[in-house]
């Protein structure tokens, strides 16, 4: 993060002072705010209560002026009473001579007072109706005051509440900030209300209207740290006062505070940079609660506080700079001669071992500049033996190591290695040596080799080229063989089908001759009937013969009928047998007919036997031509790869034949590279001159 050691001194000088210094200007900040706090908070609260209780004298004094008058009244109403003008008189005189009074009314209940309204109506002292209604307003000039006429207390809504209110909670009551005309110019007013009580009831109210306008300027003109200001608060959150007549009788605008000051308690708020405390006041005897607002700046409050912490950085300021100069100057003192020193070591880094090192003084720099000085000399040495090595690699001549003997430690492991190094090298070329010898011979046989076994690799690629032409005509043929199979195969198909449908053709015609032959034997056996029947019909025309000869001339009719019946019965025999004959040739042709039906249809299966055997026959020889077929085909793919595979090696021998005469080539010139170096073991050269003595260095440091 920080390249100079002088700016990482200084950054951690300036961090220790910052981290030591900022808690320590918190602390004293926060200590001195939180008391500041305290104090303005008192006088906060010291001002609130000032205004509290400049406003609650003024209601108070009303409030007792009030009450005594009303419970004056009272005296004077349960005692018997006195004239309405009596009580008129009071009421003016309070008017007239109170300064803070704005007006003064007085509203009894009807026949409240002296149940005498009847008398008084219409009249100063009364309404239309004769009620008890006194009012009275100062004038503007100060001088007499001026009646004028109440109305409104007994209206539904709340525009009667300065009447309603106290008499019906008996109590004294303030009422909310109104606005109104007085003297031709609008001011902001409140009015003190108290009851008038006798024998427990409430039997009117007396009043007094306050103007706030005055109250207004006294308040305004408080402003606590110049800056501050006071307002006063009515109980419903509306500014009874404020510079700006515009906000007079307007609500406030902090709902939270307004929520307090209407449920009658305290509130606090620190907000935008300003203190705001909310006090509560009460007029002796009233229910409703007025506040007092102050709000402060504590920008302006806490000002002490910040100038002492302005007292206090500025003081940090001074030390902060002095320290800082005087850590830059000893940092300075100690990062001169480093930032030399690591010149020294970047040159050193870059290669130039024959930097200057000043070495000045005794103190911890200068040791270390010693020790800069002695590693740039050893490293100087180790520079120059390396050159001179190199040198004499790049002459050929391996058989000069440097002397080791000069360095100590770790130079001398380098050193050291960089002999073996030597060693390695002259170690390595001259097994190369030797291998380039055996290279150059096994090139050569190689070459001869390679020429003999590419001109094997070309007769022999003719010679697959005659056997795949062999191949491929073979292949022609067993194709052949295979379609003419097939066909044969198709052919015997077709014959055994045409077999197949004679043989069922001659089952059928044996069923038939069969049903012939018991056809036959059926009409052989009604023949044999029939002539039974003649041979006994002839018999009987026998008998009939004889019978009628008996009878004479009554038989002879008889006779000639019986004639008759024999000639027919000896015509039907004849015929019968010579049926008979024919049906018994009839059923041994037809016996000879199944017998030569079935000979056929033997011969027909044994044809069908056949069939079977030579489809099956044919099926082998197809698929064996196939197959045969399919075999020479790889194997004329074979041949294909093997005249490839040949005439690539035909090829590769070529290749390897130029190969290697090249590689001969390469090994004759690598013998004569190999030729130009000078390996351990070989006789020893003199070094040339300009190349064996050191730079002269400055001695070592020693301390």
């Amino acid at each position: 993060m920080f390249r100079s050691l002088r700016t990482r001194m200084l950054a951690l000088i300036i961090a220790a002072l910052i981290i030591s210094f900022v808690p320590l200007l918190i602390v004293v900040s926060r200590t001195a705010t939180t008391m500041m706090t305290a104090e303005v908070r008192s006088t906060v609260d010291g001002e609130a209560t000032q205004s509290v209780l400049l406003v609650e004298a003024q209601f108070d004094e009303l409030a007792s002026i009030a009450s005594t008058i009303a419970d004056d009244i009272a005296s004077i109403r349960d005692a018997g009473g006195i004239p309405r003008e009596v009580v008129d008189d009071m009421l003016h005189d309070i008017v007239q001579h109170n300064g803070t009074v704005l007006s003064g009314w007085l509203v009894w209940e009807p026949n409240a007072y002296d149940n005498n309204d009847a008398a008084y109506a219409g009249k100063e002292l009364g309404d239309a109706t004769g009620r008890f209604i006194d009012y009275w307003v100062s004038s503007d000039d100060g001088l007499d005051a001026k009646r004028e006429v109440l109305t409104e207390y007994d209206a539904p809504d709340d525009r009667a509440d300065f009447y309603q209110l106290p008499l019906r909670s008996g109590r004294i009551v303030l009422m909310e900030p109104y606005l109104d005309i007085v003297f031709g110019k609008q001011i902001l007013m409140t009015s003190i209300c108290m009851p008038i009580g006798s024998n427990g009831e409430m039997r009117g109210v007396v009043g007094f209207d306050l103007a706030l306008d005055t109250l207004n300027e006294s308040i305004n003109a408080m402003h606590p740290y110049g800056e501050g200001y006071v307002r006063l608060i009515s109980n419903d959150g509306v500014y009874v006062t404020h510079p700006d007549s515009a906000k007079l009788a307007s609500p406030i605008e902090d709902e939270a505070a307004r929520s307090a000051i209407v449920e009658g308690r305290g509130f606090e708020e620190e907000k935008d940079g300003w203190l705001t405390m909310y006090m509560p006041l009460r007029m002796n005897g009233s229910a409703e609660t007025w506040s007092a607002q102050v709000s402060v700046p504590m920008q302006l409050a806490l000002q002490p506080v910040t100038q002492l912490r302005s007292v206090i950085i500025v003081a940090f300021g001074l030390v902060f700079l002095f320290i800082t100069l005087l850590v830059l100057y000893v940092a300075t003192s100690i990062t001169r001669p480093v930032r030399g020193l690591a010149h020294v070591a970047n040159e050193l880094s870059s290669g130039n071992t024959s930097v200057d090192v000043q070495v000045k003084g005794k103190d911890e720099v200068a040791q270390l500049a010693g020790a800069f000085l002695n590693v740039r000399n050893t490293v100087d040495g180790i520079v120059q033996d390396a050159q001179q090595l190199s040198s004499n690699i790049a002459e050929g001549r391996l058989d000069t190591p440097a002397d080791e003997s000069a360095y100590k430690g770790g130079y001398r492991n380098i050193v050291s290695g960089l002999n073996a190094t030597v060693t390695s090298v002259s170690e390595l070329i001259g097994a190369i040596r030797t291998s380039s010898n055996e290279v150059a011979s096994s090139s050569q046989q190689i070459a001869n080799g390679s020429q003999e076994l590419a001109q094997g690799a070309t007769e022999q690629a003719g010679a697959i080229e005659e056997i795949s032409a062999t191949i491929s005509e073979i292949a022609r043929k067993t194709e052949e063989n295979a379609e003419r199979a097939a066909h044969a195969t198709a052919a015997t198909n077709e014959t055994k089908a045409v077999i197949g449908v004679s043989t069922e053709r001659m089952d059928h015609l044996m069923d038939i001759v069969q049903t012939i032959d018991e056809s036959s034997q059926a009409l052989a056996n009604i023949m044999h009937a029939i002539e039974d029947i003649a041979f006994q019909t002839n018999i009987l025309a026998l008998n009939a013969s004889v019978e009628a000869a008996h009878a004479g001339q009554h038989g002879r009719g008889f006779a000639i009928v019986a004639d008759e019946v024999k000639d027919l019965a000896t015509r039907a025999q004849n015929a019968a047998r010579e049926s008979n004959t024919i049906i018994a040739q009839s059923v041994q042709r037809a016996r000879d007919g199944v017998s030569v039906a079935k000979q056929t249809k033997k011969a027909f299966t044994e044809v069908d036997e056949h069939a079977r055997s030579t489809q099956d026959l044919m099926n082998d020889i197809s698929r064996a031509s196939d197959e045969q077929a399919h075999a020479i085909k790889q194997v004329n793919v074979a041949i294909g790869e093997i005249a490839k595979v040949v005439q690539n090696n035909t090829a590769t021998a070529e290749e390897c034949a130029s190969a290697s005469s090249v590689t001969a080539v390469q090994a004759e010139n690598l013998q004569q590279l190999i030729a130009h170096y000078r390996l351990m073991g070989d006789a020893p050269a003199a070094l040339p001159s300009g190349r064996s003595g050191r730079r002269n260095l400055p001695p070592p440091a020693h301390y």
